[in-house]
């Protein structure tokens, strides 16, 4: 927002299904990328940054096909997985 920089979000579609969580072994299929149109701030404050993030941030959820996950509680890492370096 400082250098008056437009964003442009990229979205990626169908890598969850690829490369599954627990899972090294990665599947056939489709792989989607979209580029949304660039975003432009509308100020230089710490306000315009966040806004850019957050309207970034929509454009990217509009595309992916995924659901939008904030808020939720991020998994817990077990023991095991934490020696494994996950």
């Amino acid at each position: 927002a400082q250098t008056s920089s437009a964003v442009v979000p990229l979205s990626l579609r169908g890598t969850r299904s690829i490369l599954r969580d627990e899972d090294w072994f990665p599947r056939r299929g489709a792989v989607g990328v979209t580029l949304g149109a660039p975003i432009a701030p509308r100020g230089s404050d710490w306000n315009s940054a966040l806004a850019l993030r957050d309207e970034a941030r929509r454009a990217v959820l509009r595309s992916c096909g995924e659901p939008d996950l904030a808020g939720e509680d991020p998994p817990a890492i077990s023991a095991p997985d934490a020696a494994r370096g996950r």
